[in-house]
């Protein structure tokens, strides 16, 4: 799968930009998702409401998780599964440890290959632990007569009955008693009360023993295997749980991340650890190995292309491709990728161009994201960042949506003008964005607002909020850059170690003071950065 999202604090062509991409994709069938690394904005809400469409999923991070690792996926048995069909399981998957699951596949325990053939070498040849289906499938068996679906108990050696008379042995209920098909022999053994008698040589009982066996509440059971066959495999019909380790065992969640689980890995003499999903459910196991070459997320990026800006861990992912209209941002990735930068006035702009040079077809509701990316990112085509492509593709999408563009954009704006509603410390972390500008770290947040009265009057507030804000950052400069749709033009509020930089970026007759206003000042990209990097570099 391939994560799509855009920047931190994402606006309206952020979000939609992701959403018509993750469209884009799935209609060349290479299934991706969108998310968004932020709120949705009351803007975007209005946007997303008005098509209704739900918001993309907020993604937290993109470090590497178990999730992501090829660990292996054997099937797990269920703990009154045989030591043979254990056996015979792992051989046929080629694999040396299975997990032993209950009936909601919650991990019991595991069983290696190891433990296995010690047990066969080792353990106790004369108790059984079994259920009679197990026995039946070992010994190629039919069943008779069946009272107890459990099986325990232990297995005495008798060759004959009178060998168990003159040895003195004592039958008890949990006897488990292997006899050759001698009719007198089997007889006499039924008038004692055991667990199971299992008859070697036949495959059929005369009716009066069956009957007998019925009256005294007896497993019967009868093989075409001999004695010798039968004495020798019969205890590899217990149930794995008689041998499976259950101390110890240390499963490992799917959202846990690598980076968090290495020291485990480190600290364990075991080679498997079983993977589970939130539920404790078994989803399979991991090894040393699947730590070497981790899979890392598949992620394309939106709107940005800047470290500080994108999602956390972007250093663990593989980035495939980057769409986006702002300058270059110094990403490093770890392998090749396909990167579409022009100088638009929106991302919805390039996602729109590639949909239509691979006729893909543009849903009405694609068509309407579009639409509003561009028209919040241009400011209605107001912006200096408009080209004449923007326009075109406005004018194309108005027509093939039936929206009045402008109607629609006041209604955006207004909805999202919600300046008087937040703190000031909301507003300026509303749309802020961080920068490295000749080697000095410079924040900037900007707000387009209808109405700009409340920060006139709460002058002093927003200062001490900047400065905050730049100590807690470690900037050289802030700036909260209040835009104002109506006389289109920016009032800046600032903290500065050198307020002289603000004079020189935007060519102020005098040294700049709280909420200064700069007509046509609309974007930050295209008029504010620039301004401000000139400016530096004469400093």
């Amino acid at each position: 799968m391939q994560y799509i999202f855009g920047h931190k604090n994402p606006d309206t062509d952020s979000i939609c930009s992701a959403l018509a991409l993750s469209y884009y994709y799935n209609n060349k069938n290479i299934y991706s998702k969108p998310f968004r690394l932020g709120p949705i904005q009351p803007e975007t809400k209005f946007v997303l409401d008005y098509i209704n469409i739900s918001p993309p999923n907020l993604l937290e991070n993109v470090f590497i998780q178990i999730s992501d690792l090829p660990y292996n996926t054997p099937s797990a048995l269920n703990s009154s599964s045989s030591l043979v069909e254990t056996y015979k399981q792992m051989e046929t998957e080629g694999i040396r440890t299975i997990a032993i699951v209950d009936n909601d596949n919650k991990i019991l325990g595991l069983v290696t290959m190891k433990d296995i053939a010690m047990h066969l070498m080792h353990g106790d040849f004369y108790e059984m632990h079994s259920t009679m289906e197990n026995i039946k499938n070992n010994l190629d068996g039919i069943i008779h007569c069946n009272y107890n679906e459990e099986i325990k108990g232990a297995i005495p050696i008798i060759a004959s009955h009178s060998e168990l008379m003159e040895k003195g042995i004592k039958l008890s209920p949990d006897s488990i008693v292997i006899l050759s098909d001698v009719y007198a022999m089997v007889e006499k053994t039924l008038d004692s009360k055991i667990k199971l008698l299992v008859v070697c040589g036949v495959n059929s009982l005369p009716i009066e023993i069956i009957n007998k066996a019925k009256a005294k509440k007896i497993n019967l059971m009868t093989t075409s295997k001999d004695i010798y066959r039968v004495s020798k495999i019969i205890t590899r019909s217990n149930s794995i749980s008689t041998i499976m380790r259950t101390n110890n065992i240390l499963s490992i969640c799917e959202d846990e991340y690598l980076n968090e689980i290495k020291d485990m890995f480190e600290n364990e003499r075991y080679n498997y650890f079983p993977v589970v999903d939130k539920n404790n459910r078994y989803l399979g196991l991991l090894n040393r190995a699947h730590l070497l070459s981790p899979t890392r997320k598949k992620v394309v990026l939106v709107d940005h292309n800047e470290l500080n800006q994108s999602a956390l861990g972007i250093e663990e992912a593989e980035i495939i491709e980057i769409i986006d209209h702002h300058k270059l941002g110094g990403l490093i990735t770890h392998l090749p990728m396909s990167f579409l930068n022009k100088p638009l006035g929106s991302t919805c702009s390039l996602i729109y161009e590639k949909c239509i040079q691979e006729n893909i077809n543009i849903s009405k509701e694609i068509a309407i994201l579009l639409l509003a990316g561009i028209i919040s990112d241009t400011l209605c085509l107001q912006s200096p960042t408009t080209t004449d492509y923007d326009r075109e593709i406005v004018i194309a999408l108005a027509k093939k949506t039936n929206v009045n563009y402008r109607e629609f954009a006041t209604q955006m704006f207004e909805e999202g003008d919600n300046s008087m509603h937040l703190t000031l410390e909301q507003l300026i972390k509303k749309d802020y964005k961080e920068f490295n500008i000749e080697g000095e770290r410079v924040g900037i947040s900007q707000l387009f607002t209808l109405s700009c009265k409340r920060f006139k009057q709460e002058k002093e507030s927003l200062e001490k909020e900047l400065l905050k804000r730049m100590n807690d950052k470690n900037l050289s400069l802030i700036l909260f850059v209040v835009t104002d749709i109506l006389n289109n033009g920016s009032y800046i509020y600032f903290k500065s170690t050198n307020p002289s930089i603000l004079r020189q970026a935007f060519s102020l007759k005098n040294s700049p003071t709280q909420g200064f206003f700069v007509k046509n000042l609309l974007s930050r990209k295209k008029q504010i950065l620039p301004a401000l990097a000139s400016s530096f570099i004469k400093y």
